[in-house]
């Protein structure tokens, strides 16, 4: 007898991977910098990604910076090319997400150069400006835990750009200054001399012979910074926990908050906090975000660290939050 064997094959569908184009690849991620158009100097931040089908789009989105805050926040869908004609990229405006009043696209066209994308602004109007982007990756990025608190911050106009790089290294007393002086003036809608004159104060001769720093003045002025005696104020000295707890809650009573009252958390190390930090740290720890619930300042595993090194993406957080606490 002859047997008749019948095999069927299945076959299974091989997936295809779009191999896009590797100039376009470099483009992939996150820029932040500023541009100048017809509204004055302006922040951006370009998120640039390759779709699944080898394409690549970007959100273009554009927000006041801290010496031009009467911008409106506005973003938009772009799509993204590259000339090897001329060795430029080219993000070019299709739809908008948020589009204030009277405001049109703007494109940009540049080359990416270890990391920066930089080059000239169309405003379709006639007028030609520029911009600076610089790609957030390795030291110029955040840490995951800090990346979506960081980028909240950045596009409302919070972070200044000289101070969006080296997010994980430890912050100066002057650099927390500007974000503190940013930060004021952000959320009152007035340059800060605007700020310390409603205030009642005004600015005395130079308290200091080693910096002329006005965002260090400016916040000296405020009583939310302070030197250390003899004239001397340490611009480029790093700040620890508890320092900046006191700092965070000086900015608070320039809001008028009544930082007194709270309850204190029983730290495992609370018996390590200077005596001049308790009431300051016990303000930051009971004061909280009212977007998030978070406090304004944590500890780890019931240790607040308060000699430990700040760091720039913390000190980010903490004013983004306490600045959210007072809305």
């Amino acid at each position: 007898m002859l047997l008749t064997l019948t095999i069927t094959i299945i076959s299974t569908p091989v997936p295809s991977f779009a191999i896009g184009d590797p100039k376009l690849d470099k483009l992939v991620g996150t820029f932040r910098g500023s541009y100048y158009a017809n509204q004055g100097h302006t922040g951006l931040t370009l998120k640039v990604e390759k779709t699944d089908d080898g394409e690549y789009i970007a959100e273009f989105f554009f927000y006041s910076v801290p010496d031009n805050p009467s911008v409106p926040s506005g973003r938009y869908k772009c799509e993204v090319t590259y000339s090897p004609d001329t060795g430029n990229y080219y993000v070019r405006g299709v739809e908008w997400i948020e589009r204030p009043s009277g405001y049109v696209f703007v494109d940009l066209e540049g080359p990416l150069k270890e990391g920066i994308f930089e080059g000239i602004v169309d405003s379709h109007l006639g007028s030609k400006y520029t911009f600076h982007l610089v790609k957030q990756e390795g030291e110029n990025a955040p840490s995951n835990w800090a990346e979506v608190t960081v980028d909240d911050a950045v596009l409302e106009g919070y972070v200044p750009l000289e101070l969006q790089n080296n997010y994980k290294k430890s912050i100066t007393r002057a650099e927390f200054a500007r974000l503190v002086v940013a930060a004021i003036s952000l959320k009152t809608d007035q340059n800060i001399e605007e700020v310390i004159e409603s205030k009642g104060y005004s600015y005395e001769e130079n308290p200091f012979d080693d910096t002329s720093d006005r965002y260090v003045l400016a916040a000296s002025t405020l009583n939310i910074v302070k030197g250390y005696g003899n004239r001397k104020f340490g611009p480029d000295d790093l700040i620890t926990r508890e320092q900046s707890a006191v700092m965070l809650t000086r900015l608070a009573e320039v809001f008028n908050v009544d930082t007194s009252e709270n309850r204190s958390i029983q730290f495992k190390d609370r018996s390590s906090f200077s005596d001049w930090a308790v009431s300051s740290i016990d303000f930051v720890t009971h004061r909280t975000d009212k977007k998030t619930n978070t406090p304004v300042m944590m500890g780890s595993d019931n240790l607040f660290n308060p000699k430990g090194n700040y760091t720039k993406e913390q000190a980010i957080l903490t004013i983004y939050r306490l600045m959210n606490s007072l809305d």
